[in-house]
């Protein structure tokens, strides 16, 4: 199978853009036209407007990336085609920026009795047939059709089979969840009965050599190609032992010292074989073993050409050396590294797969046999033997890794023909996916195999190049610095290195070094899923530190050359381990070990910030501002965090990192409190009121600028005075206009997500967080979601209720009000579908953490009357210095009914409608204006 094409998770169910269209079955209207406004708040506003008989009438209005995405999928469709564009709408990819300059006109006839699922499907039937048609399409411009399909195909071949539908998706690297964007019943149901088009999309997946046979059949591979590694050793040594095994092997021949050499694999294993005594290590300085499976499987591909004779042959270029010591036996290898332990791996999974009874019958084993000794090629199995030292194959003492990390233990494995420990390590992966690949090519053809060996052995050279009298790691940061292989944090490990390499005199220190820097620093970063370095990681850390430390504006990284913005990330990381760690007291000089530690310590106060399944964990230390943190970082920015750390290490100096004490002081936490209490206040309400303007990024800087310069960190008063200074603050200050907004405009998916969560930890002063994400739900991705109450397809509310045509425009138009969700589990949602509001009632009072939250059960007891004075309290506090028009006039019952309204679960509750909606929008308006209302700013 080729790689997976992209698989556009485009975070709405498309089907629902259709609503508009196939609810309210317009006439016929020859053509529309985007209008962009902007509002004056610099708010970038589209409408689609259409045009009928000279009337102008908005069919759509989004902000820029909701609009056109509806108008993207629309096209994909053929619901809307592109004005004076020739091409199939398949030719384009799935970017906004190839929509936003077009014009647009209906592509489709309505009729008084249309059905726009009947277009779709001959639209769709068309589409997959030209693509499956046309032998040169790009493939990366059709992720649409290629989502499409796979949910399609997936869905409906596994709808029954739970199990199996979780094996492939997770294989994928997708879930449910992912699919069903581009899933509805109705319509699959139309495929289904089509008489062509679930045929021709199964056809268009196979085409792309995607099928889901050999998916699920990898999946079963995968789960018995350990066996069958582990089987096959045992015959690779007593292959190894047999010395008949070495009739063939050439007389031994003299290489010259290879200061410049040129090696096919074949000269490169004798060469091993005969100088054994020479040592090829990889300096502590060297990353680990970093090529993904889509290089490993591009080399193989290559090899795989070559075997075929489309290619004569392959060059892997040069592999760097110097002499250790001046020890021309013992040399560290600067640059190669990986492609020649990717190589080493070909090897021993070609070798195993050769020679392994699991694939290949009696007869077809003894062929392989036999071909091995013809070509000499089972020879060079004894760099695998056993060296004088009779521990360790001369392959592993030739060719010596860096101590300290499971690239090397996992690595003795292979070198030495030994079981692995674990299964999931990054190597024995790689080596599993070489092997799999072998399998899928070879299986059914072995003089196939046997070019493949010969191509191998003989068609790939590559130089050995040795240099002398040279700073071996001066030239690696060069060398790889400019081609950028290396990540910031491998780079710092190299620096520290260099640093305290007056300490790290032997191999022992070595292996501790790196121990210490993967445990501390580098395991940090790693993505555990993708076994691979997580790199937004490094990169918002990197960020972080450049904000918190340096007297620069963001985004304005200086640097003396033409660097990329990371490398001028690593440069001023790693000035400040210089001047903040290292030379920070230059009377008291520290070691590798501390160094190492303090880095550390910035590392997890980093994470102990932006990582919700820690700040929600009631143990942990910053549980007490978690809301804060949550809603100042929204899909995981950590634009605020730099502001929000420097306030906590003022606030606990020297104990910031005594990460396992709880902050007992409450006067400390009090102050925390207060100071994000203003900073939560101004960003809520600039995410609302004022998304354009001035740079939020370069405006931080500036804040954080001044307050450190006039020791302001932990004055609420002085970061509110700052705050003020927003191009904007005067507009998003107006409390009033926060209500208006939150409790009368179709609000985004994030701002309702955030306000939901503030709304609650409002009412319930911490105790709901406790109860609404134990058991550490947040390590899950989505383990919570946005409950739409009165569903977006309604059909069956309609059917239920007695709603009059005045009602269902009513309830329409405010189904994306706040008032209509809730923050739920996510299988309780699942659960909901579009189930009529009693029974919905029902599901929602089955859980304990659903009935936790307000917009469920409403306010109860005292906490009721406390909050209707305090919004009254809110009210007067607004109108002191207002006369006329501009006071905040609302009557104390219309307060007291919107409250009251917050509560579904009461037992003569058992229809939803639009004033529903209504009143509890006004409800979460009045506890939002509450919550992000201080004596600063009001």
């Amino acid at each position: 199978m080729k790689n997976l094409k992209k698989f556009w998770k485009i975070g709405t169910n498309i089907f629902t853009y259709l609503s508009e269209l196939k609810d309210k079955k317009p006439n016929y209207l020859s053509e529309f036209i985007i209008l962009k406004q902007t509002t004056d708040l610099n708010k970038e506003i589209y409408s689609l407007l259409s045009i009928d008989d000279h009337t102008f009438r908005i069919i759509n209005q989004n902000e820029k990336s909701t609009f056109f995405q509806k108008i993207r999928v629309l096209c994909f469709l053929g619901i809307l085609k592109i004005h004076n564009f020739d091409e199939e709408i398949y030719k384009l990819d799935n970017f906004a920026k190839e929509f936003e300059s077009r014009k647009f006109i209906w592509n489709i006839k309505f009729k008084k009795d249309w059905d726009i699922y009947d277009h779709i499907l001959v639209f769709l039937d068309n589409q997959y047939t030209l693509i499956n048609q046309t032998l040169n399409w790009e493939a990366q411009k059709i992720s649409f059709f290629f989502s499409f399909a796979l949910s399609f195909v997936l869905n409906k071949l596994f709808q029954k089979n739970w199990e199996e539908f979780k094996k492939i998706t997770q294989k994928l690297n997708l879930d449910k969840k992912d699919l069903n964007y581009y899933y509805d019943d109705e319509f699959y149901k139309k495929i289904s009965n089509h008489s062509n088009l679930p045929k021709i999309i199964i056809e268009f997946l196979e085409k792309n050599d995607f099928h889901i046979e050999k998916i699920s059949e990898n999946i079963d591979l995968e789960k018995n190609v350990l066996s069958h590694y582990e089987n096959t050793l045992l015959f690779l040594k007593q292959t190894i032992n047999d010395k008949e095994n070495l009739i063939g092997f050439p007389e031994k021949r003299k290489i010259i010292h290879p200061s410049s050499e040129t090696f096919n694999l074949a000269n490169f294993f004798w060469y091993i074989y005969y100088n054994r005594n020479q040592k090829l290590k990889i300096p502590v300085f060297q990353r680990k073993i970093s090529w993904t499976k889509n290089i490993v499987y591009n080399l193989l591909e290559d090899i795989k050409n070559v075997s075929d004779y489309t290619r004569e042959y392959i060059y892997l270029g040069v592999l760097t050396c110097t002499a250790l010591n001046n020890n021309k036996n013992f040399k560290n290898i600067i640059d190669g590294q990986q492609r020649l332990s990717t190589l080493l791996l070909i090897f021993n999974a070609l070798s195993v797969f050769t020679l392994s009874k699991n694939f290949f019958s009696e007869e077809e084993f003894e062929i392989n046999l036999e071909f091995m000794k013809n070509e000499k090629i089972i020879s060079f199995l004894n760099i695998f033997n056993k060296s004088s030292d009779n521990e360790n194959s001369i392959i592993y003492n030739y060719f010596i890794r860096i101590q300290g990390n499971n690239d090397y233990e996992e690595f003795e494995k292979v070198l030495n023909l030994k079981n692995f420990d674990k299964v999931d390590s990054k190597i024995s992966k790689i080596l599993y996916d070489i092997l799999i690949w072998i399998i899928n090519n070879f299986k059914n053809s072995q003089q196939k195999l046997f070019n493949f060996w010969q191509a191998f052995l003989h068609k790939i050279y590559f130089i050995i190049v040795d240099l002398e009298n040279i700073n071996e790691f001066d030239l690696f940061e060069r060398m790889n610095t400019r081609q950028r292989p290396l990540n910031a944090i491998e780079l710092v490990k190299n620096r520290i290195y260099s640093e305290f390499e007056n300490e790290i005199i032997n191999a022992s220190i070595e292996k501790e070094f790196q121990l210490l820097f993967d445990k501390q620093i580098f395991s940090k970063f790693w993505d555990v899923k993708k076994n691979d370095i997580f790199l937004k990681k490094i990169n918002d850390f990197l960020w972080y530190i450049d904000s918190i430390y340096s007297d620069d504006e963001w985004g304005e990284i200086k640097s003396e050359n033409d660097d990329t913005i990371d490398l001028k990330l690593y440069s001023k990381f790693w000035i400040f381990i210089k001047e903040q760690i290292i030379e920070r007291n230059l009377n008291n000089k520290i070691n590798f070990k501390e160094c190492i530690s303090k880095i550390s310590d910035e590392i997890d106060l980093f994470f102990e910030l932006t990582t919700p399944e820690k700040y929600f964990s009631e143990n942990q230390r910053f549980y007490f501002i978690s809301s804060y943190l949550y809603s100042l970082m929204p899909n995981s920015k950590t634009i605020y965090i730099p502001l929000i750390s420097s306030i906590i290490k003022a606030a606990l100096n020297e104990d910031v990192f005594n990460f396992s004490d709880q902050i007992k002081n409450i006067k400390v936490k009090n102050i925390i409190i207060d100071c994000l209490k203003v900073i939560q206040s101004f960003e809520i309400k600039r995410q609302m009121i004022a998304q354009k303007g001035e740079s939020l990024i370069s405006f931080l800087s500036k804040v954080l600028r001044d307050l450190k310069k006039n020791d302001n960190l932990l004055n609420p008063k002085a970061i509110f005075n700052i705050l003020k200074t927003y191009k904007h603050f005067d507009k998003i200050n107006d409390l009033k206009t926060l209500w208006n907004k939150v409790s009368g405009d179709a609000l985004t998916q994030h701002e309702k997500n955030i306000l939901l969560v503030i709304f609650e930890w409002y009412i319930f002063n911490e105790e709901w967080t406790l109860k609404f994400f134990e058991n550490h739900d947040l390590k899950i991705k989505n383990q919570f979601t946005l409950e739409h109450i009165a569903p977006k397809k309604l059909n069956l509310w309609y059917e239920n209720y007695k709603y009059s045509n005045n009602e269902k425009k009513q309830l329409e138009s405010y189904i994306e009000n706040i008032g209509n969700f809730l923050l739920l589990k996510q299988k309780t949602n699942a659960k909901n579908s579009n189930n009529i509001f009693s029974k919905k009632k029902v599901i929602y009072a089955s859980s304990f953490k659903n009935t936790s939250l307000a917009t469920l059960k409403g306010v109860e007891g005292s906490r009721f009357n406390i909050i209707i004075n305090d919004i009254k309290e809110l009210i007067n506090k607004y109108n002191y210095d207002k006369t006329g028009f501009k006071k905040w006039i609302v009557k104390p019952e219309r307060i007291e009914k919107s409250l009251n309204s917050l509560n579904l679960l009461v037992d003569h509750k058992m229809t939803f409608n639009w004033e529903d909606i209504e009143l509890r929008s006004e409800a979460i308006a009045w506890v939002i204006c509450l919550a992000l209302s201080n004596s600063n700013n009001n």
